[in-house]
């Protein structure tokens, strides 16, 4: 069981840092 929580944080963290990169850009191409 916690070994599966900490696979789901694992992809929770990876889908958070891709949506984060991702407005970053957007927002950076914005400045420009």
């Amino acid at each position: 069981m916690k070994e599966q929580n900490i696979i789901l944080l694992l992809g929770y963290m990876l889908i958070l840092d891709k949506f984060t990169y991702h407005s970053t850009m957007i927002l950076t191409h914005k400045n420009d």
